[in-house]
């Protein structure tokens, strides 16, 4: 559709998958097709493909990325389809999606010419969710943009499987809708939403038996739309760079009503992935409990520090991984590659962490410096919490070698503390209190162990940016339990 209603000279390509996108941009003559693959696989296929081409250029990175430091413009920027066809079982329901973020689509908005168009198809799945929330991510980038008249500036059309969102910097003028009804005509198919219409069509060629679809694409589009996001089933809020789960859509208050509206049949429509985590939680809890914990249980426990071993120990396990967790997502769209950012924040993270470790061995092991360190490494974590995402945004276009260094600089900070913590505390109650030594490692291990999974849900839940907060107060809440503590 989008190349039916303007000539289109330079297209932006994300996540290309299949060459079918840069086929089609190049049937119809398009001089420069610019194209983002991060599967490794996929994208030498494009390259045998397309290398030598004239006009198409190929990135092996993460289409978030690619948004965050290219300074081109764009005639229409095309995104992956999304869903699948007949629907799925929601196990990318935990997957992070950052080309469906708010800051995504801003960057997106940015980065168009003065006629420039945004062109995202879905699936259609039922219960609805995931047009829906496209189209009210849509609303909200046109409303924060301050677009005068948004109404005029989206376009989309339907088939009885998908939905093709278009949106226009601009305002879509006559001759381009007289085009878009043309290529309906042509294609059989319906359209959806027309600046020139008031009344969202309910189809000619492809009737849909549940016509609430249309009543909700209404209220999406009327001064109601807030409220209808608020009450309906799923979640259908925008995603975002701090929650970018994009295909999670269960809303814990709605389960039930979700179950009972949809009878037995229901259960292969919840988001199957974000299920799993949270049975996979309660799991660990478990078996971690009989494999760790239990062994300790046929001998009585008596000290004076219980309370201070529990509070330490079990924080800093807890807390390691939720740090962990943190990095791995901020460093994933700074590389462009998930498998690079994984790898690169584990590393350096245990090795700084050893090397803190190695280093604790020469400090007094005081009450006041069981004290000071976890208390230094929460500060450290709410300066990370305001200042990390805007120093790598700032830092995004440099050279890899370059983030690799900057990389070992803000991972190895931190990680250089975090390795302080649990040796200062084994050493001090391997002074006087060696019965204490195998609950200090029980409690560390089984916290984190279930941390992992707990981590997930708190960052699908509340976002990243509170796991870095609860993470800092953790470790601050096991500082300050020596001051009482500790005799």
């Amino acid at each position: 559709m989008p190349y039916q209603i303007e000539k289109i000279d330079k297209v932006l390509i994300l996540d290309a998958g299949t060459d079918e996108n840069v086929s089609l941009a190049l049937s119809h003559n398009v001089a420069d097709v610019i194209v983002t693959e991060a599967n490794a696989g996929i994208f030498c296929l494009l390259q045998k493909s397309f290398t030598g081409r004239d006009g198409v250029k190929l990135h092996q990175t993460m289409a978030r990325t690619l948004l965050a430091f290219d300074t081109a413009s764009y005639d229409l920027i095309e995104l992956p389809v999304i869903g699948s066809f007949f629907g799925n079982s929601g196990l990318n329901a935990v997957e992070s999606r950052y080309e469906l973020s708010m800051e995504a689509f801003h960057k997106m908005w940015d980065k168009l010419s003065d006629g420039g168009m945004i062109s995202v198809s879905c699936w259609m799945d039922y219960p609805t969710r995931n047009a829906y929330r496209l189209l009210a991510s849509i609303n909200q980038l046109l409303e924060e943009e301050k677009v005068n008249r948004p109404d005029e500036h989206v376009i989309a059309i339907s088939s009885w499987s998908a939905v093709t969102f278009l949106v226009k910097k601009s305002e879509f003028n006559k001759n381009q809708i007289a085009r878009v009804h043309q290529f309906c005509d042509d294609m059989m198919f319906d359209p959806l939403i027309i600046p020139e219409s008031k009344v969202i069509s309910q189809g000619t060629y492809n009737l849909l038996q549940d016509t609430s679809f249309f009543r909700n694409i209404e209220r999406l589009l009327s001064s109601d739309k807030k409220e209808f996001i608020k009450t309906y089933p799923y979640r259908i809020q925008p995603a975002t760079d701090n929650r970018p789960f994009f295909f999670q859509y269960i809303r814990w208050n709605g389960i039930r009503q979700l179950i009972v509206s949809l009878g037995e049949g229901g259960i292969p429509f919840l988001e199957l992935g974000y299920v799993l985590i949270l049975f996979t939680f309660f799991q660990i809890i478990l078996i971690a409990g009989i494999f760790i914990m239990l062994p300790l249980l046929i001998k009585s426990w008596k000290s004076k520090n219980s309370m201070w071993v529990f509070l330490y120990f079990s924080g800093i396990g807890l807390a390691y991984m939720f740090i962990e967790i943190v990095f791995i997502q901020q460093f994933t769209f700074y590389f462009g590659q998930a498998t690079y950012a994984t790898a690169a924040s584990i590393s350096i993270l245990l090795i700084a962490s050893g090397l803190g470790s190695y280093y604790s061995s020469f400090l007094k092991n005081t009450k006041k410096m069981l004290l000071l360190i976890p208390v230094v490494i929460a500060i450290l974590l709410l300066s990370y919490s305001l200042f990390l995402a805007p120093v790598l945004s700032f830092t995004i276009g440099s050279r890899l070698l370059v983030k690799i260094m900057i990389s070992i600089f803000l991972l190895g900070i931190p990680g250089f503390m975090l390795g302080m913590p649990f040796p200062l505390g084994k050493k001090y109650l391997s002074e006087d209190r060696q019965e204490d030594i195998p609950w200090a490692w029980s409690f560390n291990g089984y916290f984190s162990v279930i941390s992992t999974a707990l981590a997930t849900i708190i960052s699908v839940e509340a976002g990243f940016v509170w796991l870095l907060l609860i993470a800092a107060f953790t470790y601050a809440l096991a500082g300050l339990s020596n001051a009482r503590e500790i005799v």
